[in-house]
């Protein structure tokens, strides 16, 4: 603490063993408001395009601890549906809205 002001305290855990999977959880904690931060994570896989729904695909969250729940939460996907057939997928939802605020397709 300095000058009366104290800096967040930040852990993140990550896990990724190879290039097609990547895992990751974080918070932070305020020890001037003794109050931890939102809970996020984020995990990213891929499947070979060689084979039917093979491609990326990904998932992200933050969590409220403080009562106000899932605030935000983001899927997305790139998937190969043949030899010259793709599907991709954004989406965003809005926890504190209670709403996905975006939607993409192509």
């Amino acid at each position: 603490i300095q000058n009366g002001v104290s800096r967040d305290v930040i852990a993140r855990a990550q896990y990724s063993p190879n290039d097609d999977f990547y895992l990751s959880l974080g918070t932070s904690f305020s020890p001037e408001n003794e109050e931890f931060g939102e809970i996020y994570g984020n995990l990213r896989f891929n499947l070979p395009r060689s084979k039917f729904l093979g491609g990326s695909y990904g998932i992200g969250a933050r969590y409220s601890p403080d009562g106000r729940g899932l605030t935000r939460a983001n899927i997305s996907a790139d998937l190969q549906l043949g030899s010259k057939l793709r599907f991709q997928a954004l989406a965003g939802y809005d926890g504190t809205n209670n709403r996905f605020d975006f939607t993409q397709y192509r």
